[in-house]
């Protein structure tokens, strides 16, 4: 078959062109094989141009790069350089058209089109990323070799153009980030600084200035200034753990202000680094924490002070459940922080408070409002105390009530005090009434009682008057007595203290006790060997042991056991809250212990006060305890009882402790004077204001042999001795009188009669003589009421022997 020549010639140049495209590919092939093996522009701009000078005589090649408006020449033989703008109106149109763009100078005569191009000839090729002309790559003077070259180029082209776009994303995705980077550092609330190795600054944010005080002039370029001198050598080491590539924090580190000020910083350090790894600097990100150190500080010193305050801290959450308690919390109640924690505080109730009384509390603090009031609460061990409670509500920012706050002082030590203090005013009140009638009844009992003796007296033995006078006498003799223990309460009575041995006074009344008590009660003495001595009047001393061992034998109706004991002890200061009428020193212990059936509270806080008492009516007058503690308290020291229901009860006495030797004693009853002569001859300067007294001593005193200038008063005394020619031996006076005392009379009178003795007499109770300064060593006194026979024979004791 024969093939036409017109298709044969045509597929002969379809072969040829084949062949010519497998060739393209291949080379196209070659060339980007070796493009995907570079990357960057300026390393495909060099390969490029290896390329070109394959393919191509001389020449050079620019790559204009639109993002920075600057073009990239190479001259032949690989010299380059840079040019800014764009002035070549081929590259604008190529740029703008997105085309290739080619032109040629005239062709020479008898040359066709498949002709070399002129060496003039100028190719502008667009570097196009979708719709986007990234640049341009212009070719000037740079005749290629084989119709081929036009198809060689197009790779690279396409491929420049690729990277071009990459470099220009990067570029912009690096200016975006140094932005968003510079954003962040100016806007920092953080102080961020650079600084080079030798620890120059190298930047300086605007948070700097504000936390340091200097401007970015002043600081960049320099040391770091707000480190102080005392601190370089600090700044240093830090300096070198950051060139040694450590990232660390310092939480707090002491830098100054540009006006000098100290303040605190928060730092954070790291090296920076280029990208082969070398250190070429430090930043530090500080924090100003002047504030949160000194709000830590203050917060350290509060939790100090509400876990040493003395008053107990409880914190609850709304439905009142625990979650805080101080040491104190745990001293007072017993209870320990965990035992405490997450329960509800009704674990103190004690059960003496009504449902009203906690009602009214959680109404006041549910309405945000303060409640205050008094607790009587209960211990762990079961033990009751009191505490005054302040409950406040704590409020978030918000306003909202999210916890309440109790602060509690135990006060049952200062109640107890009160209640004492309550106590010992009211028992001032009743000695201050006793005191104050004192003197007119025994003025009244000295008259009954003398007057009584002066009818014994003159009445004869068979008289049947006798009787009568006698009852009238005993009468007054117990109005006497029950006067002398309500002085003794009160504190007011004369007492005439001597140094003596406890163990001596009690070892001579230990028969006496016994008959007191009974056969059915067995009495113990428990001596200290060395018992110190006391100062105290022998009288009272055995009034108080006695009075002790009947109120301890009224407590055993059915038998038992009573010890008296004595032991020298020494008080604390620290005993004083709980003991305020206690002195801290030495003293000595006498103790009343009995088995009886003990007493409660409310028995007890009655105990001392007069004429209170749990017999039976007409069974006693209620004055002995009241007696007891008179008398001990006069004599400087103080009394303790312990007793419960069931337990017994243990009197304790304490009495100031003295260094002088004792004298034992036999009896505090009034001595045997019977063999001792009552009558006289003297002449006795009689002054009373009180006519029934004065009468009464006048009367006495002349039925005893004196002879008796009687006196109204001071000044009627001095008349009459002024006006008595022979001696007074004897001036009988009263203490308290109008207008003159009897002291200030004597000292009127001695001095113009220095022969003349002087024996006081008063109805008035200690005080009152002790203020007219009677109660001196070597002054004879006499107490009202005083019978006929006690009278004459005082008297005759102050004139001596007749």
């Amino acid at each position: 078959m024969t093939i036409p020549r017109a298709r044969l010639e045509d597929l002969q140049y379809r072969v040829a062109a084949l062949s010519r495209e497998k060739v393209r590919l291949l080379q196209i092939n070659k060339v980007m094989g070796r493009l995907n093996a570079v990357s960057g522009l300026e390393n495909v701009i060099g390969l490029f141009l290896n390329l070109l000078v394959e393919i191509s005589d001389t020449g050079s090649i620019s790559l204009y790069h639109v993002e920075e408006d600057r073009w990239h020449v190479t001259e032949p033989f690989g010299e380059t350089r840079e040019i800014r703008g764009i002035d070549d109106p081929v590259v604008a149109s190529a740029v703008r058209t997105r085309e290739f763009v080619e032109f040629l100078p005239e062709t020479p005569s008898g040359e066709g089109p498949e002709a070399i191009p002129h060496p003039g000839a100028t190719w502008v090729f667009p570097l196009v990323a979708g719709d986007t002309a990234l640049g341009a790559v212009k070719m000037e003077g740079m005749p290629l070799k084989g119709e081929e070259a036009h198809e060689l180029l197009l790779p690279f082209f396409c491929h420049a153009a690729l990277v071009l776009k990459n470099e220009v994303q990067s570029l912009q995705q690096l200016r975006e980030a140094n932005q968003i980077l510079s954003t962040l550092i100016e806007a920092s609330p953080l102080a961020i600084v650079t600084f080079d190795p030798e620890g120059v600054v190298t930047m300086w944010n605007p948070a700097a200035e504000r936390i340091f005080g200097w401007t970015e002039e002043e600081a960049v370029g320099r040391g770091l200034p707000f480190v102080p001198a005392d601190k370089q050598e600090e700044f240093r080491k830090l300096r070198r753990r950051a060139l040694h590539g450590e990232v660390f924090t310092e939480p707090e580190l002491h830098r100054r202000k540009a006006d000098g000020s100290p303040l605190v910083v928060s730092v954070s350090t790291s090296p920076l680094r280029r990208p082969d790894g070398t250190i070429y600097g430090i930043m530090s990100i500080l924090m100003d924490v002047t504030d949160r150190k000194a709000a830590e500080e203050s917060r350290a010193r509060l939790s100090m002070a509400v876990e040493q305050a003395g008053e107990c801290i409880v914190v609850t959450d709304i439905r009142g459940a625990i979650q805080y308690v101080n040491p104190a919390f745990e001293r007072i109640t017993g209870y320990a922080r965990i035992e405490a924690v997450g329960q509800n505080p009704k674990i103190l109730k004690s059960g003496q408070h009504d449902e009203a009384f906690y009602r009214n509390l959680w109404e006041t603090i549910g309405r945000g409002e303060i409640w205050k009031g008094t607790f009587i609460n209960r211990r762990k061990d079961g033990t009751l105390y009191e505490e005054d409670a302040l409950i406040s509500p704590v409020r978030d920012p918000s306003g909202q009530v999210v916890n309440y706050v109790a602060v509690k002082r135990d006060v049952t030590d200062m109640r107890r005090m009160e209640e004492r203090l309550r106590q010992s005013q009211k028992m001032e009140a009743v000695g201050r009434l006793a005191g104050g009638v004192a003197h007119d009844f025994n003025n009244l009992l000295t008259a009954i009682s003398g007057y009584c003796d002066l009818l014994l007296h003159r009445l004869p033995e068979y008289s049947t008057l006798r009787r009568d006078v006698d009852e009238i006498r005993r009468a007054g003799d117990r109005a006497a007595s029950l006067t002398q223990q309500l002085l003794a309460f009160s504190r007011r009575q004369v007492l005439q203290p001597k140094v003596l041995d406890l163990n001596v006074v009690v070892t001579n009344m230990t028969q006496m006790l016994r008959r007191l008590i009974g056969e059915d009660i067995e009495l113990s003495m428990s001596l200290c060997r060395d018992l110190g001595h006391v100062k105290a009047d022998p009288g009272q001393i055995e009034q108080v042991i006695v009075n002790l061992a009947v109120n301890a034998r009224d407590a055993l109706p059915g038998g038992g056991r009573i010890t008296v004991s004595t032991a020298n002890v020494d008080i604390p200061p620290r005993d004083a809250p709980a003991h305020p009428e206690s002195r801290p020193g030495p003293h000595v212990l006498l103790s009343m212990e009995d088995t009886g059936h003990g007493m409660d509270e409310e028995i007890r806080s009655h105990l001392f006060e007069p004429f209170f008492t749990t017999k039976e009516k007409g069974k006693g007058t209620g004055l002995g305890l009241a007696t007891v503690y008179g008398i001990v308290s006069q004599s400087g020291g103080h009394i303790r009882v312990e007793s419960a229901p069931g337990r017994g009860s243990v009197f304790q006495v304490y009495l100031p402790r003295v260094e002088s030797p004792g004298e034992g004693i036999s009896s505090a009853a009034e001595p045997d004077r019977s063999g001792i002569p009552s009558t006289g001859t003297e002449t006795v300067l009689l002054v009373e204001d009180e006519e029934v007294v004065r009468l009464l001593a006048r009367e006495i005193l002349r039925m005893n042999g004196y002879t008796v200038l009687e006196a109204r008063h001071g000044r009627e005394a001095l008349l009459l001795s002024d006006a008595h020619q022979g001696p007074i031996h004897l001036m009988l006076t009263d203490v308290v009188m109008p207008k003159m005392s009897g002291r200030e009379l004597a000292e009127r009178l001695v001095p113009r009669r220095p022969e003349m003795r002087v024996l006081y007499m008063s109805g008035y109770t200690d005080d009152a003589i002790v203020r007219h300064g009677v109660l001196e060593e070597g002054i004879a006194f006499l107490q009202k009421p005083f019978t006929a026979r006690t009278l004459a024979l005082k008297v005759r004791e102050v004139l001596g022997p007749a």
